[in-house]
C-alpha cells in the first residue's frame, strides 16, 4: 500500500488531505506536535475506514522531525506522497506583525518553522524516492507569500522563500519520476464556505499528484485583493506567477 504524509496535521485543511488520498486507497501517516490531537484525527479517519496512524514530529526540531518520518517509513513502508503544510506559529509575534515592528528573531522563528522544516523533510525522503522514480512533494504556502500583506511580514518572508523553493523543486526534479506542486491559499479555510471549504481545497492537492502538469494553484476568493490584483495583471498580459504552469481559481 502506498503511503501518504501530512506533515503539520490538523482537524481542517490536514485531516481534509488525508481524507482526499485515504479514499484513494492510500495509507495515511498524519504528522503534528500534539498526539492526543492527531489520535484524534486518525479516529476520525479509521472509522471511515481509511487506514491512518500518528506520528508525534516538530517540523521546527531537526532531529524530532526526522525521527518522526523515520517511524513513517519504518511503519507503514515508502513514503509516496509527503504534503506539507504546518500552521505559521503566531505565538507572542500576534500583535507585532508589521513590518515597522519585524525583528530578526521573528523572521528567524517563521523560517525555522515554514522553511527550513520543508527542507529537513525533503532531504530526508528525497534519496529513497530518487532511487524508486517515484513520489510527490506538496508544499502549501498562502497568500502573504505571493501578495505582500505589511501586517504578516515574518509570515509573508517566509511563504514566499517556500514558495520558491517548490518551483525550484520541480524544476530539479524535472524528469526524475517524483513530482512537486504548490497550493497558494489565500481564502478563509471554513467547512461548508463555497471556497474555503477544506475537503474542496484538499481535491485540489489530488488533482495536482494525479494530473502532475502545473507547478501551482492559487487560491484566491471572488472580490479578494489577491484574485483580483492577478487578474488584473493576466488582463494586462502579464504573466502572474513564474512559469507558466500555474493556475487560477
Amino acid at each position: 500500500m502506498k503511503t501518504a504524509v501530512v506533515v503539520g496535521a490538523g482537524p481542517g485543511l490536514g485531516l481534509s488531505i488525508a481524507r482526499a488520498f485515504g479514499r484513494q486507497g492510500m495509507g495515511v501517516a498524519l504528522i503534528a506536535r500534539k498526539k492526543d490531537k492527531l489520535d484524534g484525527l486518525v479516529h476520525v479517519l479509521n472509522q471511515e475506514g481509511i487506514q491512518a496512524q500518528a506520528f508525534v514530529g516538530d517540523v521546527s526540531d531537526e532531529s524530532s522531525i526526522t525521527a518522526a518520518l523515520d517511524q513513517v517509513e519504518s511503519r507503514c513502508g515508502a513514503i509516496e506522497v509527503m504534503e506539507y503544510s504546518p500552521l505559521p506559529g503566531m505565538g507572542r509575534d500576534q500583535n507585532l506583525m508589521s513590518a515597522l515592528g519585524t525583528s530578526v528573531e521573528m523572521v528567524e522563528r517563521q523560517y525555522r518553522r515554514l522553511v527550513f522544516g520543508a527542507v529537513t523533510c525533503v532531504r530526508h525522503i528525497m534519496p529513497a524516492m530518487l532511487k524508486r522514480g517515484r513520489g510527490a512533494i506538496l508544499i502549501t504556502t498562502s497568500g502573504s507569500g505571493y501578495f505582500p500583506m505589511q501586517i504578516l511580514t515574518p509570515i509573508g518572508m517566509a511563504m514566499a522563500a517556500l514558495r520558491q523553493y517548490a518551483y525550484c523543486l520541480n524544476q530539479a526534479l524535472a524528469g526524475t519520476g517524483i513530482y512537486t506542486g504548490t497550493v497558494c491559499i489565500a481564502v478563509v479555510i471554513r467547512r461548508g464556505d463555497p471556497q474555503g471549504d477544506p475537503d474542496h481545497i484538499a481535491g485540489t492537492y489530488l488533482d495536482l499528484y494525479t494530473r502532475r502538469d502545473r507547478t501551482e494553484v492559487i487560491l484566491a476568493g471572488d472580490g479578494d485583493p489577491m484574485k483580483v490584483h492577478l487578474e488584473d495583471l493576466t488582463a494586462r498580459g502579464i504573466t502572474p506567477v513564474f512559469g507558466a504552469q500555474a493556475q487560477i481559481r
